[in-house]
């Protein structure tokens, strides 16, 4: 992915000030056939058990209210795979993220935060996960800019671009071929 203009936006904790919205247990609830989620962490933790027919801990997922129980639920859903999970759990985040950011009960100020990010480049900094994050604090990515090679995969940070990207599309449709460095400029 090319690097945007200006300097990325590293989050972690949803406690952050400038990024802590981008987190994925950022508090936002949201609905989806008949669901109501807490966060888009929560809504990833129930697709992870609904994906591999785990109907017991996808009710404890559902009824929990804690991010706390999602994360220790969802790493204990039966019969998971791990090429299946990889092959799909982007997907998602993804339409986790759509929602929170269109169809929350924060949405307009969310969605206006996230567009706000303009072209910045969305880098969860989580030290702990080298696939949804980079493997390390911000403070070291920053020190380590030239060094990316160095960093996980940042699967959530490029699902919330993608998610970013898709609202500017459906606000204004020719944002699209407006965008540089997407292939897609057109010169009027």
């Amino acid at each position: 992915m090319p690097r945007s203009n200006g300097h990325p936006l590293f989050f972690w904790r949803e406690t952050e000030a400038e990024g802590g919205f981008l987190s994925p247990w950022y508090p936002s609830q949201f609905s989806e056939n008949g669901h109501t989620y807490e966060s888009v962490g929560h809504f990833v933790m129930a697709s992870k058990a609904r994906l591999f027919n785990d109907e017991g801990t996808l009710k404890k997922i559902l009824a929990a209210t804690d991010a706390n129980k999602h994360r220790t639920l969802g790493s204990k859903v039966k019969g998971f795979d791990e090429e299946v999970w990889k092959s799909q759990s982007y997907l998602f985040a993804v339409q986790a993220n759509r929602l929170k950011f269109t169809q929350g009960t924060a949405k307009s100020d969310l969605c206006d935060r996230l567009l706000k990010t303009g072209n910045r480049e969305l880098i969860d900094a989580s030290p702990h996960d080298r696939i949804w994050g980079i493997g390390i604090k911000a403070s070291e990515a920053k020190k380590k800019d030239a060094s990316r090679y160095q960093w996980g995969e940042n699967q959530f940070g490029k699902a919330l671009m993608e998610t970013r990207t898709s609202i500017r599309s459906q606000a204004d449709p020719a944002s699209k071929f407006d965008t540089p460095g997407n292939g897609l400029s057109i010169e009027w």
